[in-house]
């Protein structure tokens, strides 16, 4: 689990980076119950570019299921800034959770359909220093700028799933619809003086209204019947909404993943 840990990390810091600012919206962990039958539960705990997370589903009736997706990512780096792609000091706090309900429906013995709807919350407050806008962080030595991201948002979603599920592997395809209603700031100030204090603003900009995000994303899981290891993939792209200036970075976060272990209790394959 620790070099899983350090490959989603390092990939979270990587895609960061490359957009030189930290995000108000990071997309929940890879999450599909491909449910089956009533009494049917299903858990995981993983680890991503969201952070720690815990979900869940129960089959309340023949049809019908309930779920929880809950994510949160806390990390700090007080190192001072080097040189290169990974040395600068940051501090993320992003959270984000979810309940929703759905519609199932098996189709033979191995395939499901689902359709989850439901509404979340989430919240950032988030720096990084690095090299300020238009300038790359490799060998950059000038004076640096600070990146600041605080806010949250509520979000309502459908979700729309399709899978094969064996006793000793699962494999799924879904797609997130998911409307934001942002209440944020986001701004960048760089050191002037010699005492490398950060007192000229460079971009400041509030990020309030709705916006359209979309999220296709797979799922595969290997191991035994009841317990298995999971690998979520996807991507978050937005369609519509506030944004800031492209020359200054995004604030939302594009490619995610996550992995982690599943348990299933009382399904009938």
């Amino acid at each position: 689990m620790g070099s899983i840990k350090k490959i989603v990390f390092l990939a979270f810091i990587l895609s960061t980076f490359a957009g030189c600012s930290p995000y108000l919206y990071i997309p929940d962990s890879v999450y599909m119950p491909l449910a089956g039958n009533k009494g049917e539960f299903k858990g995981n705990l993983s680890y991503g570019t969201s952070g720690a997370g815990l979900q869940a589903s129960y089959c309340v009736g023949d049809h019908i299921l309930l779920m929880t997706n809950i994510s949160e990512y806390n990390s700090m780096n007080n190192n001072a800034y080097t040189p290169g792609l990974l040395s600068f000091p940051y501090s993320y706090k992003n959270f984000s959770g979810d309940l929703g309900a759905g519609y199932f429906h098996r189709i033979g013995d191995h395939g499901r359909v689902e359709l989850i709807a439901g509404a979340g919350y989430g919240s950032s407050n988030s720096n990084l220093e690095g090299a300020p806008p238009g300038y790359s962080g490799i060998g950059y030595s000038g004076n640096l700028a600070n990146y600041t991201v605080n806010g949250s948002f509520l979000h309502l979603f459908a979700q729309p799933d399709i899978g094969l599920v064996y006793g000793n592997y699962e494999f799924g395809l879904g797609v997130r619809l998911s409307g934001l209603n942002l209440n944020g700031k986001y701004s960048i100030e760089q050191q002037t003086d010699s005492n490398k204090n950060f007192v000229r603003a460079v971009y400041n900009t509030n990020l309030n209204g709705t916006t359209l995000i979309i999220q296709p994303a797979l799922m595969v899981s290997l191991g035994l019947e009841k317990v298995k290891l999971n690998l979520g993939l996807g991507y978050s792209g937005k369609l519509s909404g506030p944004n800031i200036d492209a020359n200054y970075g995004t604030v939302y976060q594009n490619f995610f993943v996550s992995a982690g272990v599943t348990v299933n209790l009382f399904r009938k394959l």
